[in-house]
C-alpha cells in the first residue's frame, strides 16, 4: 500500500506515478495506491478512519498476501500511523514491513534545527507545513500520536526501512526517530543521502533516486 506526500492537504502528482510504475516493472506484487481523505474537507479522524478501512478490505480480500506499508513525506507519516493504530488494536494480517521515505513524523515543526535547514530545503516551506499541520489536526493536539508518529511506539511494527536527505527540513526530526528506534529496540535501518533535498527519491533522473528504487526493490526480496 502507496501513501502518497503532499502535506496532507495536496494531492499525488505524476513523479509518485512514475515512482510506482517504475516498482510495478520490478516487483513481482499487487501494488494498491491509496488515494485518502484530504484537508481541509477532512481532518486526521477521517482519513485515519478511511485508511483503516482501505487496509481492512484488501487484507480480507487478500488474506494469504503479505503486506508492505510504503509513502513519502506525508504519506510516509501516515504509513506509520497506520501501522501504529492495526498493532493498537490488534488487528489480524498487520503489515510486516514498512518503507518510509523522507516521512514528516512531528507536526509540529518545534525542533530548533530545523531553522538552519530551511535554507538548505528548497520544496519545504515551514509556515506551510504549520498551516497545513493545523488544519489537518482539526483542532487537536499535534502532539497526539497518530498525528505525529513519532509520540508513538515503535515496537512490534515488523521491519522498518527509511530513506531521506541530508539537506531537508525534516532531517532533525528523522534524526530523532532515529535515536527513539534505538532507545526502543525498533527492528528499524536509516539511509540518509547527502546532499539531497525531500522526497529526492521520486526524482528518478537521479542516481540517487535509482539507488533508492534498488534498496526498495531488496527490502521486497
Amino acid at each position: 500500500l502507496y501513501f502518497h506526500g503532499g502535506m496532507y492537504t495536496i494531492e499525488a502528482n505524476t513523479g509518485h506515478k512514475n515512482w510506482l510504475e517504475l516498482l510495478f516493472t520490478h516487483l513481482d506484487c499487487k501494488i494498491t495506491y491509496v488515494d485518502y481523505s484530504l484537508a481541509p474537507e477532512n481532518n486526521y479522524n477521517e482519513t485515519i478512519k478511511m485508511v483503516v478501512k482501505t487496509y481492512q478490505f484488501l487484507t480480507n480480500k487478500y488474506p494469504n498476501d503479505k503486506f508492505i506499508l510504503m509513502g513519502d513525506s506525508a504519506g510516509g507519516g501516515l504509513a506509520l500511523v497506520l501501522a501504529q493504530y492495526l498493532r493498537d488494536n490488534q488487528f489480524d494480517n498487520e503489515p510486516e514491513k514498512l518503507i518510509l521515505y523522507s516521512p514528516w513524523i512531528i507536526l509540529d515543526m518545534h525542533n530548533p534545527e530545523i531553522q538552519s535547514m530551511a535554507k538548505k530545503d528548497f520544496f519545504l516551506d515551514v509556515h506551510l507545513l504549520k498551516n497545513a499541520a493545523n488544519i489537518y489536526a482539526g483542532g487537536s493536539d499535534l502532539s497526539h500520536k497518530y498525528l505525529s508518529p513519532y509520540f508513538g511506539s515503535y515496537k512490534d511494527l515488523g521491519e522498518i526501512h527509511i530513506f531521506y536527505g541530508s539537506d531537508e527540513i525534516l532531517a532533525p526530526d528523522i534524526t530523532l526517530f532515529k535515536m527513539k528506534c534505538k532507545e526502543e529496540h525498533a527492528e528499524a535501518t536509516f539511509q540518509c543521502f547527502e546532499n539531497m533535498q525531500h522526497v529526492f527519491q521520486l526524482f528518478t533522473f537521479l542516481p540517487e533516486s535509482m539507488a533508492v528504487l534498488r534498496k526498495t526493490i531488496e527490502i521486497f526480496s
